[in-house]
């Protein structure tokens, strides 16, 4: 592009050197449009992947909401029913109470 350029500079006609820039112009939009149309695909890319995972949240959620809604208000889930993983806790016996 730049030796388009220096031609332009070394003398051509006034409606050569206007032809040649704009012969540059439109190289250079043509790149940014290729650059806009890249980085349009990618966002589409991460749209569809996060509308996905959203629909996955959804589909857990009221999957959850309806284990909830079976057992009724007598019955509270468990971490484990949950999907919740007991690692790390104490069994109840062992737990740490503060002194009075």
């Amino acid at each position: 592009m730049e030796d388009l350029q220096r031609s332009v500079e070394a003398g051509l006609e006034p409606m050569d050197r206007k032809h040649a820039q704009a012969l540059v112009e439109n190289t250079q939009l043509k790149q940014r449009l290729r650059q806009a149309e890249s980085e349009s695909r990618t966002l589409q890319e991460r749209l569809r992947a996060a509308q996905s995972n959203l629909r996955f949240q959804d589909r857990r959620l009221a999957s959850v909401e309806a284990e909830l809604l079976d057992r009724g208000l007598h019955d509270p889930p468990t971490r484990s029913s949950l999907g919740l993983s007991n690692s790390g806790s104490m069994p109840q016996s062992q737990h740490w109470e503060p002194e009075a």
